[in-house]
């Protein structure tokens, strides 16, 4: 499972996200050969996030990072989530190899704040993520 590389554009394009806040977040996948971490989708800054769940495929796993802006009593807040979302519908190699290569991605990806791992929408919710994104921030 080892050697699962990272394409040139997952770095470039991330450091676009987060250094630009050019879009609103960003689903990487594996490519045919599942040798390769690829950039699968951007979306503009004015993306949802009902919008980042609808990109993320019923039976394939996916990575993904999201710009998540709230609200505190200190005011507006952002950062940077990753996502490892490997649903239920998708095959036990597929698994194996998104978390095998979980590490090597999120090392190159440097300003994460939080990362859920998700498989099923349920562990999606937004109220959830930003509740979790706020423990972690204190």
């Amino acid at each position: 499972m080892a050697g699962i590389q990272l394409a040139d554009e997952v770095t470039s394009v991330y450091n676009d996200f987060k250094l630009s806040h050019k879009y609103r977040y960003i689903v990487f996948k594996m490519n045919d050969g599942m040798t390769e971490v690829v950039v699968e989708k951007t979306a503009e800054k004015n993306a949802t996030y009902d919008d980042f769940l609808k990109d993320l495929p019923e039976k394939s796993a996916r990575y993904a990072v999201y710009d998540l802006e709230y609200d505190t009593p200190e005011g507006l807040r952002q950062k940077i989530i990753f996502y490892l979302w490997t649903p239920e519908g998708c095959k036990i190699r597929e698994k194996m190899l998104y978390s095998a290569t979980k590490a090597t991605i999120k090392q190159a990806l440097v300003g994460l704040s939080a990362e859920i791992q998700a498989t099923d929408a349920g562990e999606l919710n937004l109220d959830e993520v930003i509740a979790k994104v706020k423990t972690i921030s204190k």
